[in-house]
């Protein structure tokens, strides 16, 4: 795996009407260009309703200029992929939703985008940015590091993909299992389903492709409880004694988690046969 330290980082960091473009690469932070997107002579804020309108023309304009040159630092012109490992949105307010959910950020840079929340902009909320992300994304890369490892030098310490992974956690009440590493925007939902007529309980685990499917909801079967699989382990986990890190997709190796492992995953405190588990009860097999 490629050490933390060679990935490069973009920033964008926008307060006030102001937006720094910048990177990280290890310990070398680099400002690439700064502008203001507020009026020439605007002193005092208007509050008239000509002022307002102006004011919102004003910031939708700055979004649509920041959009334009995060597409002009941030995308390699030869290839229209992305020159960064990941693209970290810094500012006082909730800035992710407005640039991906609209047509204004380059679709692969919005894949990328993490978001980080600093009160004051500039090159001050620029180095405050990078020592919050910097921490952030080195420990979400020390757990998924640390699977790799176990699944690389095949020490049989490790499960990954969901049914491995819920197996695992099944089995002897999760004994085995030291740490769960989940994708934090792990879209499957958990479904406990009850036969009408004989009380048999089902559970599910449902991607929103698969509830499209209606062959996995069976009509003799009613939908006892519903809920996203994120939530019920962030609620469970302290019962199988085991430790839970939830990870994100915005370095090189959560990417390579989310797409290649299924973005769920457990290091184990003891190699564990999952052939040898009996799946009806999680008990080992006699």
């Amino acid at each position: 795996m490629g050490d933390i330290m060679d990935e490069k980082l973009g920033y964008i960091v926008m307060a006030d009407l102001q937006t720094l473009f910048g990177t990280l690469r290890g310990y070398t932070s680099e400002v690439l260009h700064k502008f203001s997107g507020r009026p020439k002579g605007l002193m005092e804020p208007d509050y008239t309703r000509a002022g307002l309108d102006a004011m919102i023309l004003c910031v939708d304009n700055h979004f649509r200029k920041t959009a334009e040159l995060a597409t002009h630092y941030f995308i390699d012109p030869s290839t229209m992929e992305p020159n960064v490992d990941g693209l970290i949105l810094v500012g006082p307010v909730e800035l992710e939703s407005t640039f991906t959910e609209s047509d204004m950020f380059h679709p692969k840079l919005a894949k990328i985008v993490n978001e980080v929340r600093v009160l004051c902009g500039g090159e001050v909320g620029f180095n405050h940015a990078i020592h919050v992300t910097s921490k952030v994304l080195a420990r979400d890369r020390r757990f998924i590091v640390k699977l790799f490892d176990e699944i690389s030098q095949d020490t049989g310490k490790s499960v990954y993909g969901l049914d491995e992974t819920l197996k695992a956690l099944e089995s002897n009440s999760g004994a085995a299992v030291d740490t769960l590493v989940v994708w934090e925007n792990l879209d499957i939902n958990r479904y406990v389903m009850k036969n009408r007529e004989t009380g048999e309980t089902v559970i599910k685990h449902l991607s929103k492709e698969q509830e499209g499917n209606k062959e996995n909801f069976n009509s003799g079967f009613n939908v006892e409880e519903k809920m996203s699989l994120v939530d019920w382990l962030s609620n469970e986990y302290r019962r199988f004694g085991c430790a839970l890190e939830f990870v994100n997709n915005k370095t090189r190796e959560g990417r390579q988690f989310c797409k290649g492992l299924e973005g769920i995953g457990a290091i184990l405190r003891y190699p564990l046969d999952l052939s040898a588990i009996d799946p009806e009860d999680g008990e080992p097999i006699p």
